[in-house]
């Protein structure tokens, strides 16, 4: 499942978006794409940790702030040392009787997965490829949840594509070295461990018996075959076809929100109208969820519901306790809505409390060239390249800035450039 400073990768020429900028319609990486395809077990927290000597706040802190500087500078490698994978791997395959031949798909599975870790470089590789695209990582804040402390971070998708949030989890591992235990994933609306949960269920049933793994979890591989084909569907690009086995799936299988993913991938490639009833059915069977709350804000803008999609972000606001971000986001939907005054002044606003948020700049562009107000349109564009320190491209070869360079303060940034 979504998902910082953009000052941390590497200057690309662009021109950025002179459109409004939404959030995100959430692709799902191929690594958890996987996973999610894979079952459909119900999840289990994260195991509890020996209470004797739990990590302190600062603990949590330093590893957070590593954490965040590995994937800023590329190094996912070292990043990834930071995640205590064998205690998200021991919650994902836990709750089941513990045969010999359980312990014995469990390695053939921890085995796999680290595999798959190898090729594919995992979850920080995805996280530093995004920063490396022009997207961004950055830690929010330190909280605490049910008494253990949390570690907040954003992740900024490239080219305005929108936002998810990452909750991350510490405990002190095997040798008392303090790592990140899980990951709470916004886009996903679960827990890594969770997601990795049911990739481990076909497994499970298959040396167990589908009589010992729950009705749920059997109601599942009774329709792994259409699921399969529906995810096959989807990558082909025939999402049509995928969207009509959703339609042929039980009601609870329909409801199941991992399954709504599966059809949020195809309606979001097949048409608008089909996107928004995805969204609207997501909302109706997972209210309370927050990333039901993200994907809401698309469906809201589809359907020209623009206070209602203000709405969602304020609550989004509430849920975690503030981002500087979601001003983008507002004014994203007030250019939507053609509120244009406000839509600059929330952008302005982001850009005054966070200098470095790269997308607080294109949208007060994308005010001042539907507003032809070409001063500001230098104005902006001066400071991405020289706050933000990012190439510009060629701006007479994009149409959205054809009327700004005809104008004299085009030509003035151009001599002011020389």
């Amino acid at each position: 499942m979504i998902i910082s400073s953009p000052a941390t990768h590497s200057p690309a020429s662009r021109c950025g978006p002179p459109i409004a900028i939404r959030p995100a319609r959430p692709a799902i990486a191929a690594f958890c794409l996987v996973t999610i395809l894979t079952g459909l077990a119900r999840s289990l927290p994260a195991q509890d940790d020996d209470p004797a000597d739990p990590p302190s706040a600062e603990d949590c802190l330093q590893v957070a702030r590593e954490f965040e500087e590995l994937i800023q500078t590329g190094r996912s490698a070292r990043a990834t040392q930071l995640i205590d994978w064998e205690s998200i791997i021991a919650s994902a395959t836990s709750g089941y009787e513990e045969t010999p031949q359980l312990m014995s798909a469990r390695r053939g599975f921890k085995s796999g997965f680290a595999s798959r870790m190898r090729e594919s470089g995992g979850l920080t590789a995805q996280i530093v490829a995004t920063v490396e695209a022009g997207g961004g990582y950055r830690l929010l804040r330190m909280h605490e949840v049910d008494g253990n402390t949390r570690a907040l971070f954003r992740l900024l998708l490239p080219q305005g594509g929108g936002v998810n949030y990452h909750d991350l989890e510490f405990h002190r591992d095997q040798r008392g070295v303090v790592r990140i235990r899980d990951m709470h994933i916004a886009l996903s609306g679960e827990f890594f461990s969770q997601t990795l949960r049911r990739a481990f269920l076909p497994l499970a049933a298959e040396v167990l018996g589908e009589e010992d793994i729950g009705q749920a979890n059997s109601e599942y591989l009774g329709h792994l075959d259409e699921l399969t084909s529906m995810a096959e569907a989807t990558q082909a690009r025939e999402f049509e076809k995928a969207l009509r086995i959703y339609a042929e799936l039980p009601a609870s299988m329909q409801q199941d929100k991992n399954v709504l993913f599966l059809r949020l991938q195809a309606s979001q490639n097949a048409n608008d109208e089909a996107y928004a009833e995805t969204i609207a059915d997501f909302s109706k069977f997972h209210p309370d969820d927050l990333c039901i709350e993200l994907l809401s804000i698309n469906g809201y803008i589809l359907s020209g519901q623009h206070e209602q999609s203000l709405a969602a972000v304020n609550r989004i606001e509430q849920r975690i306790g503030g981002d500087l971000f979601l001003l983008v986001l507002r004014a994203g939907i007030l250019f939507d809505a053609g509120s244009l005054d406000e839509a600059e002044q929330s952008a302005r606003e982001a850009i005054e409390l966070e200098p470095t948020l790269e997308n607080a700049y294109w949208q007060v562009i994308s005010v001042s060239l539907e507003q032809n107000d070409f001063a500001t349109t230098a104005e902006m564009l001066t400071l991405i390249e020289d706050r933000l320190g990012i190439e510009l491209a060629d701006l007479t070869e994009v149409p959205e800035y054809a009327e700004f360079v005809k104008s004299a303060e085009f030509r003035k940034w151009i001599r002011e450039r020389q």
